[in-house]
């Protein structure tokens, strides 16, 4: 996860961008010796998105294979505050999946899956 010679694109325009937190990504990128690219280019390594990132930039980043990274895992890596914990970063890698049952309520109520669910909302009302 080093930043060390890496190409980082951000979601937003560096160049235009003011606020301070865009800002602190930009610089926690060149401190971690990672070169920044605008825009987002096919040499790039990692995209850092943020909220409200384009469907279009994704399905690019996607296309010519660069990682997209969150804010919390690039300030993990930048060593900025605000990134992911060690153990989060554990689990995120392990890739737990839930499965979902696609039985109809009374089924699962009978096999006994949702008493406690049944049973809380009868106290409640």
């Amino acid at each position: 996860m080093a930043l060390l010679k890496k190409n980082v694109s951000f979601s937003f325009n560096p160049q235009t961008t003011t606020s301070p937190a865009a800002c602190e990504l930009v610089r926690g990128a060149l401190n971690a010796g990672a070169s920044v690219v605008i825009p987002l280019q096919q040499k790039c390594h990692i995209l850092v998105a943020r909220r409200g990132i384009s469907d279009s930039m994704l399905a690019q980043a996607e296309a010519w294979g660069v990682q997209v990274w969150d804010e919390a895992k690039f300030r993990s890596a930048a060593k900025l505050p605000g990134g992911r914990s060690a153990a989060i970063e554990k689990a995120a890698k392990r890739k737990v999946t839930m499965k979902i049952a696609k039985r109809p309520a009374a089924s699962m109520k009978a096999a006994g899956q949702i008493s406690m669910v049944a049973s809380r909302r009868s106290k409640a009302q």
